[in-house]
């Protein structure tokens, strides 16, 4: 999927490091690039960004909600109205991580990959 997303120009796709030291991956587009029903409603401009912490030594240090509010703020300073994610309901801790990035909770509401929840950052 990576790959196909590699020539896509509607994905940014970013390695996330910390002193030199690359531990996570970042992909930031434009909610209505794709079809996705429970991001319909969002204003035309707003970001939805997928990402993961690859390197397990890097959880629980405060690194991913860093990061996450430095794209957030990168993306809103470029135009974005929102950014918005949708975990899975049950990754407690990326939904913790987000929250502490300044994300709120929203819904929960269906996707083509099951339930997720629906956090948003204005």
């Amino acid at each position: 999927m990576l790959r196909e997303d590699l020539a896509d120009p509607r994905m940014v796709m970013r390695i996330v490091s910390f002193e030199a030291r690359p531990f996570a991956y970042v992909q930031d587009y434009e909610v209505h690039a794709w079809e996705q029903p429970h991001l319909a409603a969002f204003p035309v401009g707003t970001r939805g960004i997928d990402t993961f912490i690859g390197d397990p030594a890097m959880l629980g240090r405060g690194h991913g909600p860093a990061y996450l509010r430095l794209l957030a703020q990168h993306l809103q300073a470029e135009g974005a109205p929102m950014v918005v994610v949708d975990p899975d309901p049950a990754n407690r801790r990326a939904q913790a991580a987000y929250a502490k990035a300044g994300f709120q909770a929203r819904d929960l509401v269906a996707t083509e990959d099951g339930p997720a929840r629906l956090m948003v950052l204005v």
